[in-house]
């Protein structure tokens, strides 16, 4: 994006790549320190420029952590990249997700990693473990394999609001809208054998577009999620491209809070990228006038978020993946 002498002379658009590294950063350290640091540091974009946001792309993920903003949560910037990379291959220990390695670098040990939004997710994975679900399944494994399951389909509805409350304008790739599954046979086609990006980018499948309106497959709860991300973003001026978004200080490091002041009132997301419950103060939600605001993706006002006592101790619990989008509107 241009700035300066280049304003309006580079690009009006831009991807957002930081942000879609820094997604897939947090959920796997379930830590939020870095990616606050990270974005915070971006140059102001201009105002007549904005971004595309994404989880991920038809390319590749390169682990663009930069050491400077590592080293100052107390992170090792290379160590890092390689925890990222083990985690999204699928090696790193407690990891579901099933990422493939791309263009693997023996002297810098660099690892780019593809693969569709699901399967890095770990929904292949639960999805896998679910359907080997048989008679002989004990009742309580039965309910944490399918709690298993559930919870990564929260883990990518969060990820996407995040993509869908940043601003900007954000994209999907094909065969995301439906939660579809890395490609197996990726590597059959002449020609892409060593090119696991092929893996991402699966033939879009006509048994999950009929399933989309069923929100007891994969496909249904994933499209519906996307569905209605997209028809509350379309109803709130806040995310226009007219301001940016700012995060907040870090209050809980596993939980995001980002904030867009806008005339028309502000706007501010509220994101747990782990599997525990979090707290984060209830004066924070005041400093950004949204104390009792209504969290417009569930048109409620989260427990405890409706005044300074919180649940009782002045904070505000916050379930595992949440993701709220506080209003308050001056209308």
């Amino acid at each position: 994006l241009g700035q300066g002498k280049y304003t309006g002379k580079v690009s009006d658009l831009a991807y957002h790549n930081s942000l879609m590294v820094q997604v897939w950063s947090m959920l796997a350290s379930k830590n939020v320190r870095l990616a606050a640091r990270a974005l915070s540091a971006l140059p102001v974009e201009p105002s007549s420029a904005t971004w595309i946001t994404y989880i991920r792309c038809h390319d590749d993920i390169g682990w663009a952590i930069d050491d400077a903003d590592a080293e100052a949560v107390g992170l090792n910037g290379y160590w890092h990249r390689q925890f990222l990379a083990d985690w999204y291959r699928g090696v790193y220990p407690m990891s579901d997700a099933r990422g493939l390695v791309f263009q693997y670098n023996p002297v810098t040990q660099d690892r780019r990693i593809s693969g569709t939004a699901a399967s890095l997710i770990g929904i292949e994975a639960a999805a896998e473990a679910v359907a080997g679900i048989g008679e002989e399944t004990p009742a309580w494994r039965e309910e944490e394999l399918r709690g298993w399951l559930a919870q990564r389909l929260d883990a990518l509805r969060l990820a996407n609001a995040i993509i869908y409350g940043w601003g900007g304008i954000p994209v999907l790739w094909s065969g995301d809208e439906l939660g579809q599954l890395n490609d197996p046979n990726w590597d059959t086609e002449p020609g892409h054998e060593a090119d696991s990006r092929w893996a991402g980018r699966p033939v879009l499948s006509e048994e999950a577009v009929a399933q989309r309106h069923d929100p007891t497959t994969i496909p249904g709860r994933v499209f519906g999620d996307l569905a209605h991300l997209g028809k509350v973003r379309a109803s709130l001026p806040q995310l226009g491209a007219q301001v940016r978004t700012v995060v907040a200080p870090v209050d809980d490091d596993g939980v995001l809070v980002t904030v867009r002041e806008h005339p028309r009132g502000s706007f501010v997301g509220v994101y747990n990228v782990t599997s525990d419950w979090r707290a984060i103060p209830a004066w924070r939600l005041a400093e950004y006038g949204v104390l009792g605001a209504v969290d417009v993706l569930t048109d409620t006002v989260p427990a405890g978020a409706a005044s300074l006592e919180g649940g009782g101790d002045g904070m505000v619990a916050v379930p595992p993946f949440a993701a709220w989008w506080l209003v308050r509107s001056t209308d």
